[in-house]
């Protein structure tokens, strides 16, 4: 946890993409802190010198769940919200649509239909990546979108109008379907960022501790 000098009643569990790891979570950390939450980092199986293997979302949501309800039974936090960035964002999602206790969830240009992510992304080795993850053929329970109505918290989708490697579409499509079946989203669009520029873009940020601060005034 960050230090902080008394214990915030609230706290954000981050968790990276690709290639990624907690350690490389800091700086977004020391921001939430600075912000008035307490902020823990994870690292996904398969990353950032983790046990396990990298499954694409298959098992990694329910290391964000056990993460969560440790973090419920070992902290006096009264809210518990989770950030995922790109493939963290897919796996924080399916982690609440699996019961994970948590509040309410920002993603950051997360995937949310791996099948149609291999299918139009344009960053060459994503199709071979997902070949090789989902030899088992199980992309709907790697994909957000198709369990949606499971999503019973409210959701801040930001995602880059000219993110091409996650294709935009990406958060467009969960945004509606969460809305189609009566969730609670919010979609932000940062006009002409991309998918690395998104995570290095103040608005992503901005716009988290903002959605967040305002499920606050509602408790």
């Amino acid at each position: 946890m960050t230090p902080a000098r008394e214990r915030a009643a609230r706290a954000v569990l981050l968790v990276h993409g690709y290639g990624g790891s907690a350690a490389a979570l800091g700086p977004l950390a020391e921001q939430f802190s600075v912000a008035g939450y307490d902020a823990a980092a994870m690292s996904m199986r398969g990353f950032g010198g983790s046990s396990g293997v990298d499954d694409l979302g298959l098992r990694q949501p329910r290391d964000v769940a056990g993460v969560a309800a440790w973090l419920r039974d070992r902290t006096t936090v009264r809210r518990l919200y989770a950030l995922g960035i790109s493939q963290g964002g897919q796996v924080v999602l399916l982690a609440t649509a699996a019961g994970a206790p948590l509040d309410a969830v920002a993603a950051w240009a997360p995937v949310t239909d791996v099948a149609r992510w291999r299918a139009t992304t344009t960053f060459a080795g994503i199709p071979e990546y997902v070949d090789a993850m989902c030899a088992d053929g199980r992309y709907a329970e790697r994909s957000p979108l198709y369990v949606a109505d499971r999503i019973g918290v409210p959701v801040l989708l930001v995602h880059g109008d000219a993110d091409t490697r996650v294709p935009t579409e990406q958060s467009l499509a969960l945004h509606e379907s969460l809305v189609a079946t009566g969730g609670c989203s919010t979609l932000e669009l940062l006009a002409g960022v991309a998918h690395r520029d998104r995570a290095r873009h103040p608005n992503s940020f901005d716009l988290s501790v903002a959605f967040f601060d305002r499920l606050e005034t509602r408790w």
